[in-house]
């Protein structure tokens, strides 16, 4: 829990637990991937973002502002960069054990059901400043939940993704007008060298065919020349 909760865990003290996991029974490796995936993790991603903005738990979907937006950068910094990679060195045994297990989508599960849910459900301001944090979240999460499909609508509002879209595309215009006006007009003929874009098809030259006649005299005489001839 402590290692969920953020807390610098060292590399010594992060080999020996996965060498405990290793040794568990069956039984207790599916009890320790129960308990994370079903209790421990959420608990500790709602936790830590109640920690950052000092507030209770049903004070969360009110927390951010324009003001504080750089809190929750930070809350995602040490999840993504600190606690993924602590618990799945921790816990890789259980990893090599149940090839389903994987706590990094866990923790992203949570952090977007528990934490960004919430404390983007009210938020009429867009957050550009958080782009990455939401795509990689969207992407690492993206499965048939109705927790996913309202985090996909968050994220476009307060993105202004839609918007965008629409700039995107008055923009596109813009420049297929352009492009088609470039090509529109023809190149200077002053210099060949100034021609772009001009296919020059290959010369060809009729197939011919010559036929070569000797006479009967001269191959006779090249045969006498030939028969006279030795090596010393």
């Amino acid at each position: 829990m402590t290692t969920l909760q953020g807390a610098d865990v060292d590399a010594t003290t992060r080999h020996l637990l996965a060498m405990s996991i290793a040794e568990m029974d069956n039984l207790q490796k599916t009890k320790i991937a129960d308990f994370l995936t079903q209790t421990a993790v959420a608990a500790a991603m709602e936790n830590n973002a109640c920690k950052v903005f000092e507030c209770a738990t049903d004070e969360l979907d009110k927390a951010l502002n324009e003001e504080n937006v750089a809190l929750l950068a930070a809350l995602w910094e040490r999840t993504h960069t600190e606690i993924i990679p602590t618990m799945q060195a921790t816990l890789y045994p259980l990893k090599a054990f149940d090839a389903s297990f994987d706590i990094r989508r866990e923790i992203l599960k949570a952090f977007r059901d528990r934490v960004l849910l919430r404390i983007l459900s009210d938020v009429q301001f867009e957050l550009r400043s958080l782009r990455s944090m939401i795509c990689s979240v969207s992407f690492a999460t993206a499965d048939e939940s109705v927790e996913f499909e309202r985090f996909s609508e968050i994220a476009d509002r307060i993105l202004g993704i839609n918007q965008e879209k629409e700039i995107e595309g008055e923009e596109m215009v813009k420049l297929k007008k352009i492009a088609k006006a470039r090509l529109s007009v023809p190149h200077s003929t002053a210099n060949p060298h100034q021609r772009l874009y001009v296919k020059k098809r290959a010369a060809t030259i009729p197939c011919s065919r010559r036929m070569v006649r000797f006479s009967d005299n001269a191959v006779n005489n090249t045969i006498k020349e030939n028969r006279t001839c030795s090596f010393k």
